[in-house]
């Protein structure tokens, strides 16, 4: 019996004061929970079926090799093969007693204990930290509440039919209300669109049909909020609007999965992605003008623009190497410097802090860095015990506070607050 599985997939915050201060609750029987959760099942087993028929092929015809291929890594990564391989054919916990379970009991309403009220209200001084959670045979998004004086607890779960691989929350307007939502690509074509502020909720509120194989990254911008940028193992960037649900744009000139995307944080019609052949792409959706630098011969896992030069723009590769690069002309980088001895997996700029950035790596290493156009300097390295690390998310409203997630069973999310570090603190001058 291979060992269970138990890591965050992806992380991401929700700013202070957007979240409903009571959530609203739906009412479920528990027959309308068990069926939604063997419907989940079903698609994953179908998903997982899949994945190891095209593993196959690939092994018995080499003309599939790069089709596959695409797909095969995402799997790899994260040891997909191993994961519930046993003589248990239920890839989904299906609950025989749910009166046994005080979450999935609906029957059963909050105490009037202080405590219990005080957890489920959500707070103006409250983020939302989401994560895409697998744990032996479940598959949920967490959305837990965190504060600074109080710490980090889970407020409620969606159950998910897919592994998640990226989150970007939505700040949009539906039925002429904001609402407080996350976009999840998956494993699936799919993105799903759920709504944070509903506890209980079993579909999403919109599913954005378009690409044809998993969806790495997304980005959003609240300058231009009714669209949404995907990239995907399918070699294709689309624009959607979301008003609408549909697909307004498709950049389809990479010659492998795209597998990072960023809006520019000013200029609101340029996005900057970067594709599994080692190019960075700078799409113009107005024009649809596009800009190309070869950045390196191995695979471009991230990207990110400096927000305090944004004519600056980095990228973080498969080999560990992280470069700088000016985007107004097509010269070499501006720096290249070997940051991590293995795959890069997460860049974050502070939400604050001038030129302070954060990078993670498979090595299992944080380290942090004083990035300008003239110079990136190596300031902190940070050992943070989470495993392999999947996924790192910037606090934006605390500069000195990031998440980050990995694949140790024991402890496999963390808040790493830079306040806590005596060279950053004197590098940044923190308070």
């Amino acid at each position: 019996m291979a060992t269970k599985l138990n890591f965050v997939s992806c992380v991401a915050w929700v700013r202070q004061g957007v979240a409903k201060e009571i959530p609203d609750r739906i009412q479920l029987t528990q027959e309308e929970i068990r069926s939604k959760i063997e419907s989940d099942r079903q698609k994953f087993k179908e998903l997982k079926s899949s994945n190891q028929n095209e593993h196959m092929e690939t092994d018995e015809s080499s003309s599939q090799v790069d089709r596959n291929d695409e797909d095969r890594q995402i799997i790899d990564r994260y040891n997909l093969d191993d994961y519930d391989d046993d003589d248990n054919d239920d890839d989904f916990f299906v609950p025989d007693d749910t009166a046994a379970d005080t979450y999935l009991n609906r029957e059963q309403n909050y105490s009037d204990d202080e405590e219990e009220k005080d957890d489920f209200r959500i707070k103006p001084t409250d983020n939302l930290l989401l994560a895409g959670h697998v744990e032996e045979d479940s598959v949920s998004l967490e959305i837990k509440v965190y504060n600074k004086e109080d710490g980090v607890y889970v407020h409620h779960e969606i159950y998910l039919a897919a592994y998640p691989l990226c989150f970007q929350w939505l700040n949009f307007e539906m039925e002429n209300e904001k609402r407080n939502l996350v976009a999840v690509g998956d494993m699936n074509n799919d993105i799903n669109i759920w709504n944070l502020d509903v506890v209980d909720i079993l579909d999403p509120v919109a599913v954005l049909s378009g690409h044809k194989k998993s969806v790495l990254d997304l980005s959003w911008s609240e300058k231009a909020s009714n669209i949404l940028a995907s990239v995907s193992a399918d070699k294709k960037c689309l624009l959607w609007d979301l008003k609408q649900q549909t697909v307004v744009q498709t950049f389809d000139q990479f010659k492998s999965r795209v597998q990072s995307v960023s809006f520019h944080p000013l200029e609101t019609n340029i996005l900057l992605t970067g594709d599994a052949k080692g190019h960075a792409k700078l799409l113009n959706y107005q024009s649809l003008s596009i800009k190309d630098w070869k950045v390196c011969q191995n695979e471009v896992e991230k990207v990110a623009w400096n927000p305090q030069e944004p004519y600056m723009f980095l990228c973080a590769t498969s080999e560990g190497w992280l470069y700088g690069f000016d985007c107004r002309n097509d010269n070499s980088p501006l720096f290249g410097i070997k940051a991590h001895d293995e795959m890069i997996s997460g860049m974050e700029f502070s939400s604050a802090n001038n030129g302070c950035l954060m990078t993670t790596s498979a090595d299992q290493n944080v380290k942090i860095w004083s990035v300008s156009s003239k110079e990136v300097k190596s300031i902190q390295t940070i050992q943070p015990n989470v495993g392999i690390i999947l996924s790192m998310s910037a606090n934006p409203d605390h500069s000195n506070i990031f998440a980050i997630s990995g694949d140790n069973v024991g402890e496999n999310i963390k808040i790493l607050n830079l306040d806590t570090y005596p060279a950053v603190k004197r590098q940044f001058n923190l308070c």
